[in-house]
């Protein structure tokens, strides 16, 4: 898990990019009013969605679609 994010955070650094990464247990202990977008990536299709179903569970509201894009 560290090793991704630390993939991730060099990317960030060689674009100058202004992107805050975390590594957490799903949407636990973010304060989600803090932003206006989150990413989860690194892992299956089936644990980001058990993620986004309790979301759902806990705030009782709804979330946007993922979208997949792939690059060649």
């Amino acid at each position: 898990k560290q090793s991704a994010l630390n993939n991730a955070k060099r990317n960030i650094e060689t674009h100058d990019v202004n992107i805050k990464t975390m590594l957490t247990d799903g949407l636990e202990n973010i304060n989600l009013n803090d932003y206006n977008t989150v990413t989860i990536s690194g892992m299956g299709t089936s644990t980001i969605l058990k993620i986004l179903a309790l979301y759902i569970l806990i705030y009782n509201e709804n979330i946007c679609p993922f979208r997949v894009t792939f690059f060649k």
